[in-house]
């Protein structure tokens, strides 16, 4: 007997944290990767229930497949007729994956754990299983319907609305993935759980051309549509080309080249809950996606108060005069705060900020690139979101990994990290492990800490006690 995991809110068994279907000898095991995956995904333990894998293991996949879009389901899925056989025939037809014009099933048990596939056309298939209850005039039907749905041209569609954007954003797709996909309160980066940053898309100029297979989305693509400006494709290209150049939309020959969108509006779309996005407070926040440009993903507040303008990262104003954008839409966070100055390096800084939260628990940001030159990175080291206090603190990254870690300042205004310990949630032990240590930090005779390039130029190695000592006209005691 062996166990697997049930996500009672999305009806489906669940992946392992790596995305591998997997099952478990004990229970046991199986309430260690609810854990995990509670830390992951910050979920409920109720969404999850444990539940019994019977002998034909198979039979399983197959309704996971199905029930998650895995395998595109067949038009007539829904009807009554065909639930109330489906597990007894066991034939989990789905559409050919290769060939739309086709229905592919198991033909028996010993095919099914075998993992064969046979093909057919919509009718045969309901014929041989449903010819008692099925009409030649409705198997006809039906075959058209799958015809219509799956073989024919897909037809164009349009969305102008933020809501209607959002929507598609959020739709269950055939083959491919993006970072803006995700459903509101699902992403686990996403700090915004009312609003997808997709809605700031539906502004008027910027519209979302797509088009469907079957009940699931096979490609988008936005598109500046006054002024026939195309973006970067997602799925089914050469369909979704094609219907665009009949629409009268021509679109570059390469799809790795695609137009930016300078001029263009989105919504303005201030975020209020700002307390977990790292950066100055006084820097607003707002809701924005990840723009696909090589460049033109700036933003500027027009004068409305109501939208942003797109722009290069640095735009000329109406004087000439050139200036860094107020935000940058090159991060996937879903929420990201305005270019502020950094108070180490004076650079505009937005995006990839730290934190640290001093002693008396004032907090003071710097940059990403400050992070690396002053505390140094390391293979373990966690890159996002990484809040660092004096002596010890908590440290996080995209996937609320939990660390402990150590700071060094040294007298000539550097800082550096001493080491990461914390708790690995892929880790069956759950035990604090040390993650990574400095390697180029030394000890001084007075248990000081020293960056090695500050020794080379600083201190001396004594030849009676072999210990490091600072240089006299250093002025630092030993």
């Amino acid at each position: 007997m062996s166990f697997y995991i049930w996500d009672k809110k999305h009806l489906c068994a669940i992946s392992t944290i790596e995305n591998v279907y997997d099952t478990f000898e004990t229970e046991e095991e199986a309430e260690h990767e609810i854990t995990v995956q509670r830390l992951k995904y910050k979920t409920s333990p109720h969404d999850y229930v444990i539940k019994t894998l019977p002998d034909e293991f198979w039979c399983v996949d197959a309704r996971d497949n199905l029930a998650h879009n895995v395998w595109d389901r067949p038009v007539w899925y829904h009807e009554p007729w065909y639930q109330e056989r489906m597990e007894d025939i066991k034939a989990y037809a789905h559409v050919a994956q290769y060939d739309a014009k086709s229905i592919t099933y198991y033909e028996n048990s010993r095919n099914g754990a075998k993992g064969k596939f046979t093909a057919t056309t919509p009718g045969r298939f309901l014929q041989k299983y449903f010819g008692d209850r099925l009409t030649q005039k409705q198997i006809h039907t039906y075959a058209e319907m799958h015809k219509e749905q799956w073989v024919d041209p897909p037809q164009l569609l349009w969305a102008i609305t933020p809501e209607e954007i959002a929507a598609v954003y959020q739709m269950q797709t055939t083959s491919w993935w993006s970072c803006m996909q995700y459903k509101v309160g699902e992403h686990e980066t996403w700090p915004n759980d009312t609003i997808h940053p997709a809605y700031a898309y539906g502004a008027g100029d910027i519209w979302l051309a797509y088009i469907m297979k079957g009940a699931k989305l096979s490609g988008r693509v936005l598109v500046w549509h006054d002024k026939k400006l195309v973006g970067r494709f997602y799925g089914d290209v050469t369909s979704l080309r094609s219907a665009l150049f009949d629409y009268g939309i021509q679109t570059k020959s390469n799809t790795e080249s695609y137009d930016a969108f300078v001029g263009a509006k989105l919504l303005y779309l201030p975020y209020e809950g700002d307390e977990d996005i790292p950066g100055p407070k006084n820097a607003p926040a707002i809701t924005v996606p990840f723009l696909d440009s090589d460049d033109g993903d700036g933003l500027i507040l027009n004068p409305d108060g109501k939208t942003l303008t797109i722009v290069n990262q640095h735009w000329d104003d109406v004087r000439g005069v050139t200036k860094p954008a107020e935000w940058s839409a090159e991060w996937n966070t879903g929420v990201i705060r305005k270019r502020a100055t950094c108070p180490l390096c004076g650079e505009s800084v937005c995006g990839g900020w730290r934190t640290i939260i001093g002693k008396d628990g004032a907090e003071t940001y710097f940059c990403e690139d400050c992070c690396e030159r002053q505390i140094g990175s390391g293979p373990k080291q966690p890159t996002n979101n990484v809040i660092l206090s004096d002596f010890s603190t908590k440290l996080y990254d995209a996937r609320y990994y939990l660390y402990d870690a150590v700071l060094a300042y040294t007298p000539f205004g550097n800082v550096y990290m001493l080491g990461v310990r914390g708790v690995d949630p892929y880790s069956k032990s759950m035990k604090s492990k040390e993650f990574w240590r400095n390697e180029d930090l030394v000890t001084m005779a007075n248990g000081d800490v020293w960056g090695k390039g500050e020794v080379e130029l600083h201190a001396f190695q004594s030849t009676l006690d072999g210990k490091l000592y600072p240089f006299i006209e250093t002025g630092i005691m030993a």
